[in-house]
């Protein structure tokens, strides 16, 4: 035990003389009290720093390879809605023909719009279109989720149109197939 001139932390029953040295007379002092050697070093800080940097890589990665793929996304709708209006542009004759002049008028009309929108999708850049629509979201909530909504519901009812006719045809596959006549179970002998 410890002589009486010394108080040692509770727990501690005896001090070792030498434990605390490391090399040649080289002494490690303790800690501060309530302080650890594993808190506030020079490493940690250079830890700490470069966990910071690789972070803010791996973050600027992320952000670079979303970007490129929002710029291929817009770049692809941007096809599809030229496409969609010279599909409707070359409806509006027919329907000019059969319906009447009018309702090829509202056709060329909404031919017009989604021009426009292509126009607008082509021209901004991503991060504009991103802007964009935060401040939408924010002057008008409830169209957003509205919209949100709307697209999600139609966005379910393609995947579910897609997936319909692989589950007719197997259906349909059991309905002209006629069914083996049924076999009474026989009795164990």
């Amino acid at each position: 035990m410890a002589s009486n001139s010394e108080t040692l932390p509770e727990g501690t029953d005896a001090i070792i003389p030498g434990a605390s040295v490391t090399g040649k007379d080289d002494v490690v002092a303790p800690p501060p009290h309530g302080a650890s050697f594993e808190q506030g070093g020079p490493s940690e800080s250079r830890i700490r720093d470069k966990i910071g940097e690789k972070t803010a890589d791996l973050r600027g990665q992320a952000t670079d390879k979303a970007r490129e793929y929002a710029t291929q996304g817009k770049d692809k709708a941007v096809t599809a809605l030229d496409n969609f209006v010279k599909l409707v542009d070359e409806a509006a004759g027919t329907i000019d023909e059969k319906v009447g002049d009018q309702y090829g008028a509202y056709a060329r009309r909404a031919s017009e719009g989604i021009s426009a929108l292509s126009t607008t999708l082509r021209d901004k850049d991503v991060d504009e279109l991103f802007r964009d629509a935060r401040e939408m979201v924010r002057k008008s909530p409830a169209i957003a989720i509205g919209a949100a909504a709307a697209i999600g519901f139609l966005i379910a009812r393609v995947v579910k149109s897609a997936s319909a006719p692989a589950a007719g045809a197997e259906a349909e596959d059991k309905k002209n197939k006629p069914s083996a006549p049924a076999v009474p179970d026989r009795p164990a002998a």
